[in-house]
């Protein structure tokens, strides 16, 4: 076991906060600064703890709220489950449009860091968006869904970052560690479907129809293929792989709040400009430099 001075390595912590060691046979850690401790998130059983933890203290109670309070509107829109269903059968799908996902032996991990990902990112996206859609009120235009989806960018892929940096420590090759990071993005692509169809609902929005499962398709696949970029990048850094993960997040996320007000493409319109997104990013994944499978 472990001595607490080699606990207290940089390269078992990742930003500062997360501990990874897998020689450590310890479950529950003190943490590196102040007091408390922490989960050592190596530890054989962690993936039980998270997916559990997280079904329990998010998933779980907002179900229940959602299906209390909007039980007349699901009740007079019953196709909306079957609809929803579809969502999230098409995102698993995306996940296996090629064969690098296969190689994985442990996608429930990586399902679940993607779920804290998720957490990661939104919670920072919120504390930067909301006052100032709170200040803007109904006069929100073009030019502040430009702050908005800047925002969106950098703290959704900060969140897979962060993630996907303590998930490399758990694969032995690069090929393995791009297959977790596609697991990593699947959790991410859910859960977003999840709390977005949670917000619609309590708004009194029924998510249906064949253009809202394009609209989730096409993010999925975003999601998941830019976690395998992003994976690259860790594995040997080329600022194309980055810019190409912020930028087209930037674009899809500024096109879907600025539409109505500025680029008028209509809805289908709007869902083929994502998909061709989404395309790119999958392309770019399909065309990584083999030493980035390899290894």
């Amino acid at each position: 076991m472990n001595t607490p001075k080699e606990n207290n390595s940089d390269q078992h912590w990742y930003a500062k906060a997360f501990y990874y060691n897998r020689s450590d046979a310890r479950l529950i850690v003190p943490k590196r600064l102040g007091a408390g401790v922490t989960l050592n998130f190596a530890h054989p059983k962690i993936d039980t703890i998270l997916c559990w933890t997280i079904l329990l203290a998010a998933i779980l109670p907002l179900t229940v709220i959602v299906l209390v309070k909007q039980h007349a509107l699901l009740a007079a829109h019953p196709a909306a489950l079957l609809w929803m269903g579809a969502a999230f059968g098409a995102a698993v799908a995306a996940a296996f449009i090629n064969r690098t996902i296969t190689c994985s032996g442990r996608p429930l991990r990586h399902i679940t860091f993607g779920l804290c990902a998720v957490c990661m990112g939104f919670g920072i996206q919120t504390i930067f968006n909301y006052p100032v859609a709170v200040m803007a009120g109904v006069h929100i235009t073009w030019r502040t869904h430009i702050y908005f989806a800047l925002i969106a960018a950098l703290a959704q892929t900060g969140g897979k970052f962060q993630m996907l940096k303590i998930a490399k420590n758990s694969a032995g090759t690069s090929r393995q560690y791009l297959a977790n990071a596609l697991w990593l993005g699947l959790g991410f692509a859910l859960a977003e479907i999840f709390f977005i169809d949670v917000s619609s609902l309590m708004h009194g929005i029924v998510p249906y129809g064949i253009a809202y499962v394009w609209e989730r398709s096409a993010a999925a696949v975003f999601h998941i293929y830019s976690c395998g970029l992003l994976a690259a990048y860790i594995i040997r850094p080329r600022k194309y792989l980055l810019a190409a993960v912020l930028g087209i997040h930037f674009l899809t996320d500024w096109l879907a709040g600025a539409n109505h007000t500025l680029t008028h493409f209509g809805l289908f319109g709007l869902e083929c400009v994502f998909s061709v997104c989404a395309v790119l990013i999958w392309s770019l994944f399909l065309a990584l430099p083999k030493e980035s499978a390899e290894g």
